[in-house]
């Protein structure tokens, strides 16, 4: 929880106290000027990317509780983030990776019941467990 938790809300806490103090920038402001009843477009501050899991979006099975709910918290934060500071012009998303051969996956397959690699794989919308690279 102290990683995945607590270490995402911090680097929040700072990326978003940082982005705050700079001005806004916008790509194409003439797109903008002669639109404002169709956009308030203050422009863009910066975008934030926090790193979260499948198991933060789905329940996945045999999987360690705590991780599950770390991830849970980390997709809560982001959206919470994302709601609170669109209209400052920063965005706030998260990429969720479906299961990935780590040596965390390994410990979790060596715990699991048999089969239970197979059943994994098809959370994967590929049917499959994904390769690091």
């Amino acid at each position: 929880m102290d990683v995945n938790v607590k270490g995402v809300w911090l680097c929040l806490k700072y990326e978003i106290a940082q982005m705050l103090q700079q001005e806004p920038v916008v790509s194409d402001p003439a797109r903008w000027a002669n639109k404002p009843d169709l956009c308030r477009f203050r422009g863009v501050r910066g975008s934030i990317v926090n790193a979260s899991s499948r198991a933060g979006l789905v329940s996945v099975p045999n999987i360690s509780a705590s991780y599950c709910v770390s991830k849970f918290a980390i997709m809560g934060l982001t959206q919470t983030a994302a709601m609170e500071y669109a209209k400052e012009g920063i965005c706030v998303n998260a990429v969720c990776p479906a299961i990935t051969a780590t040596p965390m996956t390994y410990r979790t397959l060596e715990k699991a019941p048999p089969g239970f690699e197979k059943t994994l794989a098809l959370t994967h919308p590929a049917g499959l467990i994904a390769a690091p690279k």
